[in-house]
């Protein structure tokens, strides 16, 4: 595969990675700088976490370790990256800076984590509790916030009967958009977030979007 630009059209317009790449998953950067993707190393069997120039497709791995690097999510400065570190029993959240760097305080370790995104503000980072495909009764999935301001403090953010994931902020952080099986079928809603001193938390009416 190869990621490319297109407009708004779908004209095509310039390349953004190296073509043949087995990569499926990119994320583009705040400042548009960079695009954190997913190729599959086929000699280690495993997924790794590269930066590629939104410009030039020139690429680097950036985040080293033994096992499963999966899933960048960026913080809003563009400075690092949370990201989905399967090496023991689950998977769950590592930090890295840009140049693979560890954050020196980790994230909680909460059990299975998949993080979705990372709030304009830099305080909160979205994660769900499950990677698997979205069947209704069989395997739960709740959403959850790090409050990165309060010790990293953990939120149940969505945590109902229903599967629900891949939560991501508004570019004002007033919303959450989010997939859920509430009616029978994967949807995407929007909730409006309430943000107090202390707490994150959704209030309001749920709209169907999808």
């Amino acid at each position: 595969s190869q990621f490319i630009w297109v407009d708004r059209t779908g004209k095509r317009l310039s390349t953004a990675s190296p073509a043949d790449i087995s990569a499926s998953y990119v994320r583009l950067s705040p400042d548009g700088r960079w695009l954190a993707a997913v190729p599959f190393d086929i000699e280690r069997g495993v997924p790794e976490i590269w930066l590629y120039d939104a410009v030039s497709g020139a690429g680097r791995k950036v985040i080293f370790g033994p096992g499963i690097r999966h899933l960048p999510v960026w913080s809003p400065d563009s400075r690092r990256l949370a990201h989905l570190i399967d090496d023991h029993a689950w998977p769950r959240l590592g930090l890295s800076s840009l140049d693979g760097t560890p954050d020196k305080e980790p994230l909680p370790d909460t059990g299975f984590m998949s993080p979705t995104d990372w709030s304009p503000d830099g305080r909160f980072i979205l994660y769900n509790n499950s990677g698997l495909p979205a069947i209704t009764g069989v395997f739960p999935s709740d959403v959850f916030a790090i409050d990165m301001a309060r010790n990293r403090k953990v939120i149940p953010l969505l945590k109902t009967p229903f599967y629900e994931y891949n939560a991501v902020f508004s570019p004002d952080g007033k919303w959450l958009a989010f997939l859920s099986t509430e009616s029978g079928q994967a949807e995407i809603y929007m909730q409006a977030l309430d943000r107090g001193n202390d707490s994150l938390r959704v209030t309001g009416e749920r709209f169907l979007i999808s």
